[in-house]
C-alpha cells in the first residue's frame, strides 16, 4: 500500500509540475480568435462623473472615452497578490487587476511567442533576445490596462482571467480618485510609452472569448490534489507505523523487568 502511494505521489507531482509549466503558454497564431486582429475602438463621451464605494472608500470616476478592446492576455497583476502592496497602501480597491494585452499585427506571426512578458504593480514589460522578433513587434499594439470593477459578476470573471486567455473588454477610459488624496489618470492613445502610458478602464462589459488550454487547467488541479492527498497519506502512515514500532519495542522491556522482580 505504501509503495502504491509513493508511485502515485511521484506520478501526480510530475504531472502537476509539467502541466503547471505548460498550461499558460501563449497560443499559436492559428488559435487566435479573429476579433483580436481588430484595433481598439475609442470615442469621446460626455458623461458626468459619478461615485462608487469599495471597502468604505468613496471613489469618484470621470469617464472620458467610450472604449472597446479585444486582446490576448500576455501578463497580469492581481491587486490581491502577495507582493502587490501598493493598492492597499493607497486605498485603491477599485482597480482589481491589470491585464497586459497584445492584438492586431502582433498576433499575425508567431514572433510574440519569443517574448517574455511580465507585470508589476503599475506596469507591464516585454523583452526578447530575438532581433527579428524585436523589430517586428509593434508597441502600439500592446497595452497595460488598469481595470476598475465594482460589479460583482464582472469582478469574478476578471479575477479568473490569466495569461493566454483571449478577452474582450468594454467600458470607459477614465480618471478616478478618492478623498484620501489618491488619483490616477489614463492614457488616451496607444502611441505613448513609459509612465502614464497605461489605459485605465472603468469596466462595463467583460468576456473571456477563449481560454488558454482548459484541459491542462483541469489536469493541473486534479494532479495537484492527488499529489497533496497521497503525500498526506504517506505522512500519516509513517507516523502510524512509527508509533506502533515504539509501542512494540517497549513491551519486552516491561516483561523482562517483571521477570527480574
Amino acid at each position: 500500500m505504501n509503495n502504491i502511494l509513493k508511485y502515485l505521489f511521484i506520478a501526480s507531482a510530475a504531472v502537476f509540475v509539467i502541466s503547471g509549466l505548460t498550461k499558460d503558454r501563449l497560443p499559436n497564431p492559428d488559435g487566435i480568435v479573429e476579433e483580436l486582429l481588430l484595433e481598439p475602438y475609442q470615442e469621446e463621451v460626455e458623461i458626468e462623473e459619478f461615485t462608487t464605494e469599495r471597502k468604505g472608500i468613496v471613489y469618484t470616476v470621470n469617464p472620458l472615452y467610450d472604449y472597446d478592446i479585444y486582446g490576448l492576455v500576455v501578463s497580469y497583476s492581481d491587486a490581491r497578490g502577495f507582493l502587490n502592496i501598493s493598492h492597499k497602501r493607497w486605498g485603491d480597491y477599485l482597480n482589481i487587476k491589470d491585464l497586459c494585452l497584445i492584438w492586431g499585427q502582433n498576433l499575425r506571426t508567431p514572433h510574440y511567442k519569443k517574448f517574455k512578458f511580465s507585470s508589476r504593480d503599475w506596469m507591464c514589460l516585454y523583452r526578447t533576445r530575438d532581433n527579428e522578433a524585436y523589430f517586428v513587434f509593434r508597441s502600439d499594439k500592446f497595452s497595460n490596462n488598469h481595470l476598475l470593477v465594482d460589479d460583482e459578476a464582472l469582478k469574478k470573471l476578471v479575477r479568473k482571467t490569466r495569461r493566454g486567455d483571449q478577452v474582450h473588454i468594454s467600458g470607459y477610459l477614465s480618471k478616478y480618485s478618492h478623498d484620501g488624496g489618491f488619483s490616477r489618470g489614463t492614457s488616451t492613445t496607444r502611441l505613448d510609452n513609459g509612465n502614464g502610458a497605461c489605459e485605465t478602464i472603468y469596466v462595463t462589459g467583460f468576456e473571456i472569448l477563449k481560454r488558454s488550454r482548459p484541459a491542462l487547467d483541469i489536469l493541473f488541479a486534479v494532479s495537484g490534489l492527488a499529489a497533496a492527498t497521497s503525500a498526506l497519506a504517506i505522512i500519516a502512515i509513517f507516523f502510524v507505523y512509527t508509533g506502533a514500532a515504539r509501542k512494540g519495542a517497549g513491551a519486552p522491556d516491561v516483561i523482562e523487568r517483571r521477570k527480574k522482580s
